[in-house]
């Protein structure tokens, strides 16, 4: 294990090992298509008439897995079968998906707002939609195997194309293990924040219910909030998605907390999921007074979420003493390296805060690592791994062909009308101009047509040159998308307001 030095000073003892694992290779990440594909054809029959080339592209999965499949003869959900489905892009059959569902949402309702457990365990932070990194994780530290106990910190869904499978995969490890695996709930478990990103017209667009979406909703408000974990060595831990709060100082208190509810715009539940640690002042800028100044911060108003606050180490610290803690994991911010510790000027072994975040390329362009965090008895090691493959969407989900259709007709127009343009001036009869003009006449009525089909035309144009923009705009568009991110990341006012 290699120990990390900090403002050029070692902060390691040699009983407190803090240690980045090598990353995980690349090969062990991505499982061969194949062998996810053998359980399912020998369950049903093959799609008939299907000729195209398997090798490269897996074809996605079209049969909707029935629940009397998924349970067969066992009370539980068949892990490796739902996952082999959910992997080629399979649907349930939505009774199956409402009992997935369902019954992971009546084991969470009986489990308390703030969870007491022991190391070791595992802790994924966000996961956002990545629902193919999320199986690297599980390639890793399998979920069948007992010595695995899984805390995810939240923030499951928006983002990635493939939300709705990570949370029925997840449900359906809640119910195998009830005991290990906890599931908090993160700021985008909320109505407000899937509505106005990116998971409710996912899940509506791949099960058309609404009856389901609102179960989903429902399974979001049965997420606890916190887990403490205590280690042999190293103290307890507090485990939560974004941090914590001035309104409730004492985690004692957070079973008070009703969490049954939509999160509120302020207040302990909203700063529990919002909440972000204040960042350090760069190195070269920390005189001594500066230094004195920035450890008098206990709350500020958090701009960038427009909602909740930063919390300073003249919060955190006493936090943690009042509370017998050591350190509180949070996900809820990108990290380069998949996770970061924030040490809050303070010469310790362990870090007061660590951030963990488990979304390798966080929306395909961060080109950031993942990672997932052992909390071991005497020890703490962080896992790092790069993102993989997985299947292509197209704004609202849109097929290849429709997405491609009206480019090729728009060109074919062009094309057409270049060569009307060519004979017009080489033709001299009187004849010949008219039948050329009735021909121009039909093209722009045929393209004015063809924009009026589909009143998304335009938006959908923009989007296909937005696509074929050179390296150079595209790092430059690279650029504004993290600035714009910061604004994507605060929390939608809601219509009631």
């Amino acid at each position: 294990m290699s120990s990390r030095r900090v403002r050029g000073k070692k902060t390691r003892s040699a009983s407190v090992a803090i240690s980045e694992q090598n990353q995980i290779p690349k090969i062990q990440q991505q499982k061969k298509v194949e062998e996810r594909s053998i359980m399912w054809d020998n369950i049903l029959p093959k799609p008939v008439g299907d000729g195209r080339i398997k090798d490269n592209v897996p074809i996605p999965e079209t049969r909707l897995l029935p629940e009397n499949f998924l349970y067969a003869d066992e009370k539980k959900p068949n892990l490796s079968l739902l996952r082999n489905h959910l992997s080629r892009e399979g649907l349930l059959h939505p009774d199956c998906a409402k009992r997935i569902i369902t019954e992971a949402t009546n084991i969470l309702k009986q489990e308390p707002n703030m969870i007491e457990g022991q190391a070791p365990v595992i802790i994924v932070g966000d996961l956002h939609g990545q629902f193919y990194d999320m199986l690297t994780i599980f390639d890793v530290r399998p979920p069948e195997n007992e010595e695995n106990t899984f805390i995810f910190l939240g923030d499951y869904v928006d983002r990635g194309s493939f939300s709705t499978e990570i949370i029925l995969y997840l449900c359906a490890c809640k119910i195998n293990y009830p005991h290990r695996f906890f599931l908090l709930r993160g700021n985008h478990e909320s109505r407000i924040m899937s509505e106005n990103m990116t998971f409710a017209s996912e899940f509506t667009r791949k099960y058309q219910s609404n009856e389901l979406l609102e179960l989903v909703y429902t399974l979001f408000d049965s997420f606890p909030i916190a887990v403490r974990v205590g280690t042999k060595e190293l103290g307890d831990f507090l485990c939560c998605h974004g941090g914590i709060s001035p309104d409730m100082t004492n985690i004692c208190d957070y079973n008070s907390i009703n969490r049954f509810i939509e999160p509120p715009n302020n207040g302990p539940l909203s700063d529990i999921l919002w909440a972000d640690p204040l960042d350090e002042p760069p190195e070269e800028d920390l005189d001594s007074e500066s230094a004195e100044n920035w450890l008098d911060i206990d709350f500020i108003e958090n701009t960038s979420r427009m909602t909740s606050f930063l919390f300073g180490a003249k919060s955190l610290i006493p936090f943690l003493e009042t509370n017998n803690l050591t350190c509180v994991v949070r996900a809820h911010q990108v990290m380069e390296e998949g996770y970061k510790l924030h040490y809050f000027l303070q010469d310790v072994d362990v870090p007061p805060c660590i951030t963990v975040f488990s979304a390798p390329n966080y929306c395909d362009m961060y080109h950031n690592k993942g990672s997932f965090m052992r909390l071991e008895p005497d020890s703490i090691c962080f896992e790092q791994f790069d993102a993989v493959d997985h299947p292509t969407y197209l704004p609202n989900m849109q097929d290849g062909i429709s997405f491609s259709i009206e480019a090729l007709m728009d060109q074919l127009v062009e094309v057409v009308s270049e060569l009307i343009l060519i004979t017009k001036y080489t033709t001299d009869g009187p004849k010949e101009k008219e039948e050329d003009a009735q021909l121009e006449c039909k093209i722009k009525e045929m393209m004015k047509k063809n924009s009026e089909k589909d009143p998304t035309y335009k938006r959908l144009a923009k989007i296909r040159k937005e696509f074929m923009e050179n390296k150079e705009k595209n790092d430059r568009l690279f650029k504004r998308a993290l600035e714009f991110d910061k604004f994507n990341e605060s929390k939608p006012t809601s219509s009631e307001e």
